[in-house]
């Protein structure tokens, strides 16, 4: 059962034959805003002590690790530019128009990066009451810093344990470019989507983007640079493929879909 993604349904034509089919229609603009945002700022004590070294998997920190203040002033034009139409075949407009047509009133955005997205996200009426969430604590303040205008709350949090957040409290989450980095395969990876799930109100959206290894064309250039992201340890996406994808978001929303661009999948799901 598919997810719902990208923006623009009318270029489906790029997607490789991979794409899931919706189950049913929903209208991504029937959302009640109302509810009050819960008090993010009492900690979790049940939360993993991520100052422990040991308290993540040495890929999941290993990855953590990778994003460095140099290498995350960069990001916007290496990686979201320069990879993404040249190495991975999927325009940052392709996803910047996802976070256009599905972010809410009260967000999540799991792995912000450098709050590139929701900072070009145009929000129209009362200003978003925005969450970040990342294991990084580099993202985290320069993606705050860059969203200060907002307010936006941060949470340091491993996206493979259960979140320290509550139930229901958000009309949106997104993943974009996350799931590529996280290790296991999407058995594993699909309990996040159930940790999603439970902090998404009722109607509530997911939507994100992530880079495929399987199942999805490559020309030369893509296989040869996603075999060096495989032995730098920054990329956990062996064996990933749409369809897979399709099957852990099934497993966890009502309704979802994944169109593939390129050789990334973009993916919308409803709770």
């Amino acid at each position: 059962m598919p997810s719902d993604a990208s923006d623009s349904d009318a270029s489906d034509s790029e997607a490789s034959g991979s794409e899931a089919s919706e189950s049913k229609k929903f209208d991504s603009k029937a959302f009640d805003f109302g509810a009050p945002v819960p008090d993010l700022s009492v900690p979790d004590r049940t939360a993993p002590d991520l100052s422990d070294p040991g308290a993540c998997d040495p890929r999941t920190r290993h990855a953590q690790e990778a994003y460095t203040r140099r290498r995350l002033a960069v990001y916007d034009a290496v990686v979201l530019g320069l990879f993404c139409s040249l190495v991975w075949r999927c325009p940052r407009g392709d996803m910047l128009r996802l976070y256009r047509r599905a972010t809410g009133a009260r967000h999540l955005d799991i792995g912000p990066g450098t709050g590139y997205f929701l900072d070009r996200c145009g929000f129209t009426g009362p200003p978003p009451e925005i969450t970040l969430l990342d294991l990084s604590q580099e993202c985290l303040e320069m993606s705050a810093h860059r969203l200060a205008r907002y307010r936006p709350r941060t949470c340091r949090a491993n996206l493979l344990e259960p979140l320290p957040l509550p139930d229901g409290a958000f009309d949106s989450v997104a993943m974009s470019l996350v799931l590529h980095t996280v290790p296991g395969g999407w058995d594993a990876k699909g309990k996040s989507f159930a940790e999603v799930a439970r902090v998404l109100r009722p109607g509530g959206t997911l939507f994100g983007s992530t880079v495929l290894a399987e199942g999805v064309r490559m020309n030369a250039l893509t296989r040869r640079l996603l075999v060096e992201q495989h032995r730098r340890g920054n990329f956990q996406n062996q064996g990933d493929g749409p369809d897979g994808l399709a099957r852990a978001l099934a497993a966890h929303f009502p309704f979802s879909r994944v169109v593939v661009r390129g050789n990334v999948a973009l993916f919308r799901a409803i709770a």
